[in-house]
């Protein structure tokens, strides 16, 4: 509910200063990702198609700092395609950001 604005990098460019200063939002899903880690879809089956928006522990360790991470994971163009919806506020039916730790988006 809050605009931000923050630095995009890909995820090779992410340096130990970043790790210790932010918190991620991680755009595409392991293996694309490097830091993204590999989620495992509730029903068990691959991803395939569909795509997902998660909350996740830190990239990698941060020496007990707490931080996490928001991913917005797909593998494939119709899966990315799904994503689309959290480009851009939806000004017609606004609602909240929802307070599930994983969301699945599918058919």
């Amino acid at each position: 509910m809050v605009g931000a604005r923050f630095p995009v990098k890909a995820d090779t460019e992410v340096n130990d200063d970043d790790h210790a200063r932010y918190w991620f939002v991680l755009v595409g899903s392991a293996p694309l990702n490097s830091l993204a880690k590999t989620i495992a879809t509730p029903d068990g089956r691959p991803l395939g198609d569909r795509a997902f928006r998660a909350m996740s522990e830190p990239p990698r360790d941060l020496g007990g700092k707490f931080r996490c991470s928001l991913t917005f994971g797909a593998l494939t163009p119709r899966g990315f395609e799904r994503l689309k919806r959290f480009a851009r506020p939806n000004r017609d039916g606004w609602a909240p950001e929802p307070n599930r730790p994983f969301v699945l988006l599918a058919d």
